[in-house]
């Protein structure tokens, strides 16, 4: 089963290009009922997604509602909330199928980058449906839990989307939720979200780059007065740091662990955010809204299974 079999071909998708009008594309959405359609540029590359709620934004910003106005604006004037991220042609079902828990369709390119057609969430779900198989694999193939924990992929690239305080928050309360040493919860998590400071611990340090192109980044501290064993604050916070990337994953968001191993780019870290001496850097996140799709991981190598004895 590859991607062909679920592919709607681009002379069959609903789209708009670049040179089309505002008032084009909301009667071209209206004649369809689409709440979403792919945005091409002349080349015939996808350059983003069109919704209904960036047309309304726009005609109440632009044009007080008058729809002859809109005849004046060509699409691309349009601020665009979000971009269904596309897939190549050889893309996998796993891959799809994670796509279609955050986008109703997902854009579909060719190895020249061009637009070739969409998959849609519909064809997706209606496929595992029909035809996963749950007799073996059923609590494991259908728990979003596992599925998660292998979607995730170290994601370093990102889109100009802002990412909400709600995820934020939920995002720190996962690593504070990890286990540590006792209960004695000796872990701190510093949220950068000041585009100064990030852009700042970038000019001065080249290990800052991931941290200020992202959308926030996140600085994992130990207490090193609660817990003095610097194995078990290791330990501590890197608990905390894969409890955040997993929900990362499942916000449909995208990060990357950021070792602190070097001893110069904590105290700047520390020096920057005027953190007490008391608390020691052990990692680091970059997050943001996805600008790469990257495969699930497969099964574990099983030369690095051992069953009872090595």
């Amino acid at each position: 089963m590859t991607i062909f079999n679920f592919l709607i071909p681009k002379a069959k998708v609903v789209y708009v290009t670049t040179n089309h009008t505002v008032r084009q594309t909301l009667e071209r959405m209206q004649a369809h009922g689409y709440t979403a359609i792919p945005l091409l540029n002349d080349a015939g590359t996808y350059a983003g997604t069109i919704t209904e709620g960036d047309l309304l934004w726009f005609f109440k910003e632009n044009t007080n509602l008058d729809i002859k106005k809109a005849e004046e604006y060509l699409i691309t004037k349009v601020m665009r909330s979000r971009n269904n991220e596309a897939v190549n042609v050889s893309a996998n079902l796993d891959m799809l199928m994670d796509l279609s828990l955050r986008q109703n369709f997902t854009p579909v390119l060719d190895d020249r980058h061009m637009f070739i057609g969409i998959v849609t969430r519909r064809d997706i779900l209606t496929f595992y449906q029909q035809h996963a198989s749950i007799s073996d694999n059923e609590e494991t193939f259908f728990n979003p839990t596992i599925n998660k924990i292998m979607a995730r992929r170290s994601i370093r690239k990102y889109t100009n989307e802002e990412v909400t305080y709600e995820d934020i928050e939920t995002i720190v309360d996962a690593g504070h939720a990890a286990p540590t040493a006792v209960n004695r919860k000796p872990v701190h998590i510093l949220i950068l979200q000041e585009q100064d400071k990030r852009n700042e611990l970038y000019s001065r340090h080249r290990r800052g780059q991931l941290i200020s192109e992202a959308g926030v980044a996140l600085a994992v501290y130990g207490d090193t007065t609660i817990e003095e064993s610097d194995f078990l604050l290791n330990n501590d916070c890197s608990a905390a740091i894969q409890n955040m990337l997993i929900a990362i994953e499942a916000l449909g968001l995208g990060g990357v662990w950021i070792g602190c191993k070097d001893e110069e780019w904590r105290n700047l870290v520390s020096e920057v955010y005027e953190v007490p001496k008391k608390y020691k850097l052990y990692g680091m996140i970059a997050f943001g809204h996805p600008n790469e799709v990257k495969e699930a991981h497969q099964n574990a190598d099983p030369n690095k299974v051992h069953l009872n004895k090595w």
